[in-house]
């Protein structure tokens, strides 16, 4: 069963490896700046009128910038909104872009401002 796209907030988390594509729809956060950045999402979470069920934090291979994130995270949402699954997407950009290059509404490409 395919789960409702506005129930997942995906944030990426990918600093200056940020150029190759990103996935429809998340939330650019560079590690870098992640922990000043946080209340902000945090924040914009918490005001939406139907909040996610679930949050995914990824970066290049999630092995570490995105759990490093999705712990930060765990732990400043602590007590102030219930309700939220923490995910990590297994394997990161790399494994999405791999599984779904060939599916271009599955793959956004950046471009340079």
């Amino acid at each position: 069963m395919k789960e409702d796209s506005s129930s997942i907030i995906i944030v990426d988390v990918r600093d200056t490896d940020y150029t190759s594509g990103c996935i429809p729809n998340s939330r650019h956060i560079p590690f870098d700046s992640f922990k000043t950045r946080a209340p902000f999402l945090i924040e914009n979470i918490s005001q939406m009128s139907k909040p996610p069920k679930r949050i995914i934090f990824h970066c290049h291979k999630s092995q570490s910038r995105g759990p490093r994130a999705a712990k930060m995270f765990q732990s400043l949402v602590a007590g102030q909104i219930s309700g939220i699954q923490t995910c990590i997407l297994y394997g990161g950009w790399s494994a999405w872009r791999d599984t779904f290059k060939d599916e271009p509404d599955l793959i956004e490409p950046i471009t340079p401002s």
